[in-house]
């Protein structure tokens, strides 16, 4: 997040790694990604093109397979090349489970989910995707490796670097994806429901530099082991003579459910962030069409408490943190060249083509077609157990609140325009 390395000494997180990154490499101040969703970012990223080249309009509609991409042109031409972690800029590798028969609705919700959302867009209703946002603590103070997929990737690639492309004569190229600081799907809302879950731990999240917690526990007898991780989490420096700390009280919890987890929430609705400030919202009504759309389908539109909306945030701070860590080029600081300033001629050219006029009607044109196209043939495919499955996808809550209004919007928007039925 840009925002967070405005300044070396961030006031909000500490991102040391990521700062040294800005300091002896190249920084955009004013760039864009080609695309504001997933999957057609990256595949404007590994095929070089703009997405109405390859007609990458959605998470599900991406690079054909096979597509020619910058690895496999630098392959070609001497390099060993080698990926590791998240790459998902190909069709379909997004939204497909392998689960595609429709009769198992439960099983097939994800399938379906990404590319019928994208293709409705254009339908006059909104509908939340997935669930509330909500903060998570682990019980696990000293855990580091909170997001292991990520680390396990680091892993292999620093494995790679070390026994393969160092023994060999040739350059190499080296591609890691990470998922941080991406949320996690949160799983009591069950695992079609989306990512929307902050999951950190105290190790990162004293990285940000406001957190302080301004409590202590004084705990029941009966409920001592069922809280013991819990307690944990409190600073050494401030479990040594808790009668000293001015901003923590005690309570009992006798009153409690026998539950760690709520007991970490309650901890979470306890806690103080100097240097986080709550943003200033917008009304609903006042915000742009594109705002509004995300912030309604990512079911941030509810009411939620200051301190819901402080949690949220620094947990996503803490994540960049953990992202931080991962980055850790210090000891191998050649990494990191600017080659800007070397090459001005092709700067040039390149932000001429950046700037050359682009037929914006024509390719929105050929994507509402394409939605439309592309929504018709996959009703067509699910036949008779079309109503079933649409009611059930990730916008399921929603829809069943109203959804014979919601059918009878589809098909007016399926019916207007040129599209031939």
């Amino acid at each position: 997040d840009g925002r967070l390395t405005s300044t070396l000494d961030s006031q909000v997180v500490s991102l040391p790694n990521l700062n040294f990154m800005k300091h002896h490499g190249a920084v955009f101040l004013n760039a864009y990604t080609n695309a504001p969703i997933c999957c057609p970012s990256r595949s404007a990223m590994w095929s070089g093109l703009f997405p109405h080249l390859t007609q990458s309009w959605n998470n599900f509609k991406c690079l054909d397979p096979g597509y020619p991409t910058w690895m496999d042109l630098i392959k070609a031409k001497g390099h060993i090349t080698q990926k590791f972690g998240k790459q998902d800029y190909t069709s379909g590798s997004h939204s497909l489970s392998g689960l595609e028969d429709s009769t198992h609705l439960s099983l097939s919700a994800f399938a379906f989910s990404n590319r019928v959302e994208a293709w409705t867009r254009d339908v006059p209703f909104l509908l939340r995707q997935e669930g509330r946002p909500m903060a998570n603590l682990t019980t696990n103070r000293t855990q580091i490796r909170i997001r292991e997929e990520d680390w396990k990737n680091v892993d292999l690639a620093v494995d790679w670097i070390r026994k393969q492309a160092k023994n060999s004569s040739e350059p190499f190229f080296l591609y890691l994806g990470l998922n941080l600081p991406h949320p996690y799907p949160s799983e009591d809302m069950g695992e079609n429901w989306g990512s929307s879950t902050f999951l950190t731990s105290l190790y990162w999240l004293q990285k940000v530099q406001s957190f302080k917690p301004v409590l202590a526990f004084r705990v029941s007898q009966s409920l001592k082991d069922q809280f013991i991780e819990v307690l944990k989490v409190i600073p050494d420096q401030q479990a040594q003579g808790l009668a000293d700390i001015s901003e923590a009280f005690c309570f009992t919890v006798d009153a409690m459910k026998d539950s760690i987890l709520q007991a970490s929430r309650l901890m979470l609705s306890l806690v103080s962030y100097k240097n986080i400030t709550l943003p200033k919202w917008l009304p609903l009504k006042k915000m742009h069409p594109v705002d509004y759309y995300s912030s309604y389908t990512k079911n941030c539109t509810g009411h939620f408490t200051d301190q819901e909306i402080l949690n949220i945030r620094a947990y996503y701070y803490a994540m960049c943190a953990e992202t931080d860590g991962i980055m850790d080029l210090s000891a191998d600081p050649d990494e990191l060249r600017n080659v800007v300033t070397l090459y001005p001629d092709i700067v040039l050219s390149i932000e001429k083509k950046l700037r050359s006029i682009i037929d914006y009607k024509k390719i929105s044109y050929n994507v509402h077609q394409y939605n439309k196209e592309e929504f018709i043939k996959w009703r067509a495919s699910i036949g008779q157990n079309y109503t079933n499955v649409i009611s059930n996808l990730r916008w399921h809550i929603d829809w069943n609140k109203r959804p014979k209004a919601c059918e009878l919007a589809i098909d007016k928007w399926l019916e207007s325009g040129n599209i031939n039925l």
